[in-house]
């Protein structure tokens, strides 16, 4: 689904110029969850930005789904990422004079305009897929962190994107939260085949994914950085899920 080949980001120019990443190779499957992960500064959210279209290699190769991205215009390539991309963010980004409904069926509204009321059915189940079929007439200011980044995937999921991107989802997070957007990514990979591409630096959320892409100093890394930490997260019971849902923790 995703094909990079030889991709390359350099910030500035002269002897100020960083490069941010240097001949990254690698594929992403249809239907994985991949983490990209390394230590802050390694080049992750540039990575994903690249490939998610949101900036411009300095040089190299990006395909997603056997399009080559450089030859489309900048026309094209916004279609592109409203059609068939999603992206769940650290900020929430959320208009805050717009219900949780609202919200979520903005990028429908975008993509159709005010010709069919179909994205509006679909915004309410999402909205339940992430257990917040109750507060669908409330306001972000009336929701928690980890509602509010639950909002934001169903957002995401709106368009059903062929590719989901998210860049260090749980970083504004508590642990219980945190938890819970995790599962979700999980839950949603399991029984959509959602394919994740998904920025971390925490080292237990590679319990969640299918495969690592170690990134360090801009560089592919076939091994994780050393650490002594050795913590597993509990992934929470699929059967407990609603449960977990409806728990004052998970509000």
């Amino acid at each position: 689904m995703i094909n990079v080949k030889n991709l390359n980001k350099t910030y500035g120019r002269g002897e100020a110029a960083v490069r941010a990443l240097k001949a990254i190779d690698l594929e992403v499957e249809n239907g994985e969850f991949t983490a990209i992960m390394g230590r802050s500064g390694s080049g992750k959210s540039t990575l994903l930005r690249l490939i998610g279209l949101l900036d411009f290699p300095t040089s190299g190769e990006i395909y997603i789904d056997d399009t080559d991205i450089s030859k489309l215009s900048d026309s094209q390539k916004t279609r592109l990422r409203i059609e068939k991309l999603g992206f769940v963010f650290q900020e929430y980004s959320l208009i805050n004079e717009m219900t949780l409904l609202e919200n979520v069926c903005l990028p429908a509204m975008c993509l159709n305009g005010y010709r069919s009321n179909d994205y509006r059915k679909r915004a309410v189940e999402l909205l339940s897929v992430v257990g917040l079929q109750e507060r669908l007439h409330h306001y972000p200011h009336e929701a928690s962190g980890g509602e509010l980044q639950r909002v934001t995937i169903a957002r995401a999921l709106i368009n059903q994107p062929r590719i989901l991107f998210a860049d260090e989802p749980t970083a504004s997070l508590d642990i219980t939260s945190a938890k819970i957007v995790l599962e979700l990514f999980s839950k949603l990979n399991r029984e959509m085949r959602q394919t994740i591409v998904m920025v971390t630096h925490e080292l237990e959320d590679r319990n969640y994914v299918d495969r690592v892409i170690w990134l360090k100093d801009g560089f592919v890394d076939t091994e994780p950085p050393s650490s002594g930490c050795e913590t597993k997260l509990k992934i929470i019971d699929s059967n407990r899920w609603h449960e977990h849902m409806s728990s004052p923790q998970a509000n």
